[in-house]
């Protein structure tokens, strides 16, 4: 646990956002490693996405080319082609953006209100932002790739993506997983309670992991390859995340996907988290999206230290252990990276 003292110090090491101090810092913590973890605190958040932005703008520069997201494979599928043709029909087709079927069953369970509230139109906003910047800042020689991670949540919108002209290898890669996001849907539709959702919770966790290995041993064998998702996704030191009163990547009953790749490939994965003291988030959160870090946690230390910085693990001792942050709906839980992205202040999506 951390002394209340913890944040005394840490600005010594800290540099802004922005200029040759911010670059030699990322050249420094990413280094030779060819995977990079891209963490975010929070989904619903616009500074997940233009923090993103300047991050992938550095490791573009410097052989970055292959971007895998927190996304169903099929959603990614459309968004490449997003960035091939610029057609916006592409972007429409995303089901995490709120497309849905006559075949899509309605949510149940502890995770319907969750489904029923979530901020299609702004996210997508965002995300069609970010697209356009993928677009418009390609790697030198190329473009970028992007592949999905994450379990596709709706098997009806992720059959209906085989009708699409996605490239053949996508299209049977998308066939082979359909039948795995029937099981995880099957088994979360309708859990009554959290405890009930650790189980598929756990096996997303490994689904995700195989996802991640496919994009990495697909991606060219020189330059890095950028995975993004929630902290607690993309965290190497914490080989279970458990989160009291509700329930995290892996279900508490398997490593998280980070964990899981710097295991796999030992000396080859760093690990950059955004954090944020207090804001606003668009998602669907029970305490009406405003937050605000818990006391003795590392982003209440951080934010005694300066509103926007960054920072690299190995200048501070206190940071070589597992830390305990808050992140989104108020949990508290532990992990590790090798560098942090902090502003104190998060506002709400923009649409």
């Amino acid at each position: 646990m951390f002394a209340p003292t913890f944040g005394r110090g840490i600005a010594d090491g800290a540099v802004g956002l922005d200029g040759s101090a911010f670059e030699s810092l990322l050249d420094s913590v990413v280094a030779d490693k060819r995977i990079v973890l891209l963490g975010e605190s929070h989904h619903f958040v616009h500074e997940t996405f233009a923090l993103r932005m300047s991050i992938l703008d550095h490791l573009a520069r410097r052989g970055a080319t292959v971007f895998g997201f927190e996304m169903a494979f099929g959603d990614a599928a459309c968004a490449d082609r997003y960035l091939v043709d610029g057609n916006p029909a592409w972007p429409n087709r995303i089901g995490t953006f709120g497309y849905g079927s006559a075949l899509t069953r309605p949510a149940e369970g502890v995770l319907a209100s969750t489904h029923d509230s979530f901020p299609a139109a702004a996210f997508g906003a965002e995300w069609v932002r970010l697209l356009d910047w993928f677009r418009h800042h390609p790697p030198p020689g190329g473009r970028w790739h992007l592949a999905g991670l994450d379990v596709d949540y709706d098997p009806a919108v992720a059959r209906e993506q085989l009708d699409l002209d996605i490239t053949i290898s996508a299209r049977g890669y998308l066939r082979d997983t359909i039948a795995d996001s029937d099981r995880y849907d099957n088994a979360v539709r309708a859990a009554a309670d959290y405890y009930s959702v650790r189980a598929p919770m756990a096996w997303r966790e490994e689904l995700m992991v195989r996802r991640a290995v496919h994009a990495i041993e697909a991606a060219p064998a020189r330059g890095h390859i950028v995975l993004s998702g929630h902290n607690l996704h993309m965290t190497r030191g914490a080989d279970r995340i458990n989160i009291p009163g509700g329930v995290g990547p892996g279900g508490g009953l398997t490593p998280p996907l980070g964990c899981a790749l710097a295991k796999r490939y030992p000396g080859q994965t760093c690990c950059i988290w955004t954090l944020h003291d207090h804001g606003t988030d668009s998602g669907p959160l029970p305490h009406g999206g405003a937050f605000q870090s818990t006391p003795r946690t590392l982003n209440a230390a951080l934010a005694r230290t300066g509103t926007a910085f960054a920072l690299a693990a190995r200048a501070h001792r206190a940071l070589s252990r597992s830390w305990r942050i808050a992140t989104s709906n108020g949990a508290v839980t532990r992990g590790l990276c090798d560098a942090i992205i902090f502003t104190a202040a998060a506002t709400s999506l923009q649409p």
